[in-house]
């Protein structure tokens, strides 16, 4: 049954105005901002021809997302060029047809040039350490990258995205911003919803500039200043609330995008 249904999830991640199935709306890339991002671009980063953009996800229980999650990695991988992208996802445990959707693709991909590499797990990190289970996940999304290094070009850039919704200019700004920024690693905002509005949400790993968290946290563990992000890092909020990119000491925050060394 599960196979049965997969076509309909393909056929929506890899057609953009598809409405089958309900998804975020989001808006294709305009201008020029992102061109030289673009494998075709005159301006693009050397002459390389070995993939240099290796996307990474450990994906667990997720079909909903899928057509929104994955359409918007595809249509990213077209903008900067199959030929240059590889996709390296571990899916774990499912039985919502995440993992019948997501091994039907392999087609898809492939026809369009893209290089694939998809591997299911039985581990499951809540059954033990937590974090030293989605550790060894994550290792896994990047074998192929480890283990065969001289594959991809020398500036390979790694873009590990969690399982959020997502659209293809948010993946293109984070690749940007890096570059931009000379920067080793960017992130995004992580949303949720705790209550009537959107909640930053990875405030475990996330840490200003600063040290400290991006809103306070007392000893009791509530969530009452989560409105109040940068409360005690005055720079940092002010770039915040600009819309500005700020320096953190660590981040991760659903999507994170970091150079392959």
């Amino acid at each position: 049954t599960l196979l049965e249904a997969a076509p309909a999830f393909v056929r929506a991640i890899m057609t953009p105005d598809d409405v089958a199935f309900p998804r975020l709306d989001c808006p294709a890339p305009t201008g020029n901002r992102y061109e030289y991002l673009r494998s075709n671009s005159t301006a693009r980063i050397n002459d390389d021809e070995r993939p240099k953009y290796f996307f990474a996800l450990d994906l667990h229980q997720c079909a909903g997302l899928l057509p929104r999650l994955m359409g918007s990695i595809v249509e990213t991988m077209q903008f900067l060029g199959p030929k240059h992208c590889v996709l390296s996802i571990v899916e774990g445990r499912s039985n919502d047809g995440t993992y019948e959707i997501l091994k039907s693709l392999r087609t898809e991909l492939e026809g369009i040039g893209i290089r694939y590499y998809f591997n299911s797990s039985d581990l499951d990190p809540m059954a033990g350490d937590r974090i030293a289970g989605l550790a060894e996940l994550r290792n896994q999304a990047l074998e192929p990258l480890v283990q065969y290094p001289e594959r991809y070009a020398a500036n390979t850039t790694v873009l590990f995205i969690n399982d959020v919704a997502i659209c293809a200019v948010d993946i293109l700004e984070l690749v940007h911003q890096r570059l931009y920024q000379g920067a080793e690693m960017t992130c995004g905002m992580d949303w949720t919803y705790v209550g009537p509005d959107p909640t930053f949400y990875d405030v475990w790993v996330a840490r200003g500039i600063n040290g400290d968290s991006f809103f306070d946290i007392p000893e009791d563990g509530n969530w009452n200043s989560a409105w109040n992000l940068f409360w005690n890092d005055p720079e940092t909020s002010a770039r915040y609330n600009s819309h500005e990119p700020f320096q953190v000491f660590s981040c991760w925050n659903g999507a994170a995008v970091f150079t392959a060394k």
